[in-house]
């Protein structure tokens, strides 16, 4: 389940904490802030999967997934 979503630029400066709504099975639904063109953005999503926290991480078309946290 999508525990949250966060946004920083290529500065490492946050961006902003997304809202969104969860909805069946692990779906969510989420508008992204209007982003300037041109610049490199990291869009970071966490989520807690059988009891340990994973973050998925998006810049341009990389994608990486890593276990952060286990509870």
């Amino acid at each position: 389940m999508l525990d949250r979503i966060h946004i920083w630029d290529n500065s490492d400066n946050y961006v902003e904490n997304i809202q969104f709504e969860q909805y069946g099975n692990g779906g969510f639904v989420t508008t992204l802030p209007k982003l300037e063109a041109g610049k490199k953005y990291t869009i970071t999503c966490v989520a807690l999967v059988n009891k340990q926290l994973l973050s998925s991480s998006a810049t341009s078309a990389t994608t990486k997934l890593k276990k952060i946290l286990s509870m």
